[in-house]
């Protein structure tokens, strides 16, 4: 029994260390994720050749693998670390499930599998979160499909009685090793199949399903068919939202219905709205491009030249002295740089009078790790996701650029006021609105009951509002934001070393020692006390 117990240990542990490097390896992987599909997009919107767009779909398709590969792996950070909330709608899950087995239409008519949906009822409404439950169902087809022969069969079952719905989904692959069932939805377990078989990312994908349902209040059983090939996973929801809080119902559809999209004002393509714009202009607008990735800032220049004159730095030191000689109309940086990182020189310039009007743009990675409450105070105009679409990042420079160009028009006149001009300090009413959200949190830090309710109310907003305008402007939902600032707080006062770790505790508003000690250390890698400690050793 004590070999048994050591051997699953050790399995863990060399799950675990897997996991570890493929963590390190999603950090530097956008990069080149970003020079295959950022050009593949733009070489499928200008070749109408019908075989080279078969190959271009070919090389999408398994780019976008690589791809949900990353986000698989930063999905399960962020469960780690207790970042994912989710928020539940009410959602139909016959047409869900529809919706999604369509998603795998190439995969199964490329492998000939035969796919079934049974139900009995037209609809059967069950409260999810739509993003991640999604994750759930298309990580247990990808599986599913990966398994399983040529011309086999994948059958799914929606069913319910008077408490719960089932989502059941038998197949007939390959199944799994019955001494190995208890463990295969543990963390990171991997089943050891047969060598062709056998795949790092499925360990990964069956501790994201079990998480994810368990978020869900639901279950997930997984057996062999008995009698048969293959394995069948069943699925668990409870009907109704009794079970929910009010933290998990969603903020933006609480009544579960859809909010109908707005239409879109039509407009020209980025690239052919930024070469009529340079017709106008006697002189070309100014970028400096702050990359230190040689063949993404090679990628970039082709890219913008055409319409703009762009000046190259590989260092963010080069990137500094360069707008302070050139007085650009933008800039763009990356992130992670080689001597620094993007927000520090976006901070610089803001925080500098003659060149906090210069728009800056921040290429990131989907990275856990970067802190997102640095990124806000750094004021960055725009946010792009590595890998980043093309036209994207043309329309965000074409929209900054244009913002600035009526701000001149506005400011431009000459009147009687001219003298004041330099009193003036303009704000956008983004702006203006994080700094009353940052002053209600500040004066409110100690209270550990804040909700979104309490700052929806001192902004004047409503909470869906509220909502929605903090994903905009953090990429975070108010109670994370929140978090972060405690964070933030908590280490400021704990690098004083004048007070105690149960006092800081209380005054950021943390509702134990315990929990506190437990969030800081997954932020920062310390607990309270080592990092107490470490700083007062520096100085």
């Amino acid at each position: 029994m004590a070999k048994t117990k050591e051997t699953q240990k050790r399995r863990l542990e060399i799950a675990e260390a897997k996991v570890a490097i493929l963590r390190d390896v999603t950090k530097v992987a956008r990069t080149p994720l970003t020079l295959i599909i950022t050009p593949l997009l733009s070489l499928m919107e200008e070749d109408d050749d019908p075989h080279r767009r078969d190959i271009y779909k070919t090389i999408r398709r398994n780019a976008d693998r690589l791809l949900s590969l990353i986000d698989l792996i930063t999905d399960i950070d962020k469960l780690e670390t207790g970042e994912l909330h989710l928020h539940m709608e009410e959602t139909d899950l016959i047409n869900y499930t529809e919706n999604v087995i369509k998603m795998f239409a190439h995969t199964i008519k490329a492998k000939m599998i035969f796919m079934n949906f049974y139900h009995d009822m037209e609809q059967l409404p069950v409260w999810i979160d739509r993003v991640n439950f999604d994750k759930v169902l298309v990580n247990l087809l990808t599986n599913a499909c990966k398994y399983i022969s040529v011309g086999g069969t994948i059958n799914i079952h929606i069913e319910q009685d008077q408490n719960n719905a089932y989502f059941i989904m038998r197949d007939n692959g390959v199944g799994i090793p019955e001494g190995q069932l208890p463990y295969i939805l543990n963390n990171y377990y991997n089943a050891q199949l047969s060598v062709e078989e056998r795949n790092i990312s499925t360990g990964i994908r069956m501790d994201l399903i079990h998480r994810l349902v368990e978020l869900h209040h639901g279950t997930i059983e997984v057996q062999n068919n008995e009698n048969a090939c293959g394995c069948e996973f069943k699925i668990t929801l409870p009907l109704g939202s009794q079970h929910l809080s009010k933290k998990e119902l969603s903020p933006e559809r609480e009544d579960g219905m859809d909010f109908p999209e707005q239409p879109e004002e039509e407009q020209p393509h980025p690239k052919a709205a930024t070469a009529n714009s340079g017709k106008k202009r006697l002189q070309r607008q100014r970028i400096i491009l702050i990359e230190s990735d040689e063949e993404v800032s090679e990628f970039l220049m082709n890219e913008l030249k055409d319409n703009y004159d762009v000046t190259l730095c590989e260092t963010g030191k080069k990137g500094i002295a360069a707008i302070g000689t050139k007085n650009p109309d933008l800039v763009i940086s990356d992130v992670k740089l080689y001597d620094m990182e993007g927000q520090a020189i976006c901070s610089r310039i803001k925080g500098n009078s003659s060149l906090s009007h210069i728009p800056v743009i921040l290429l990131t990675n989907n990275d856990p790790n970067i802190d997102r409450l640095e990124l806000l105070e750094a004021a960055a105009d725009a946010y792009i996701m590595r890998p980043f679409n093309m036209d994207i990042l043309q329309r965000t420079i074409i929209n900054l650029l244009h913002r600035q160009e009526m701000l001149k028009l506005k400011f431009g006149r000459k009147d009687q006021l001219e003298e004041m001009v330099d009193d003036i300090r303009m704000k956008s009413p983004d702006e203006k609105l994080m700094e009353r959200i940052m002053a209600f949190i500040n004066d409110n830090l100690s209270n550990m009951e804040i909700s979104n309710e309490d700052i929806a109310d001192s902004v004047g907003l409503s909470r869906v509002h509220l909502h929605r305008k903090m994903k905009e402007l953090t990429g975070q939902t108010p109670h994370d934001f929140i978090r972060g600032i405690r964070l933030k707080k908590a280490s400021q006062l704990l690098r004083r070393g004048d007070i105690s770790v149960t006092e800081v505790v209380y005054a950021c508003g943390f509702g134990s020692a315990a929990s506190f000690s437990t969030i800081f250390k997954k932020q920062f890698g310390l607990s309270p006390r080592e990092y107490m400690m470490k700083v007062n050793t520096e100085e």
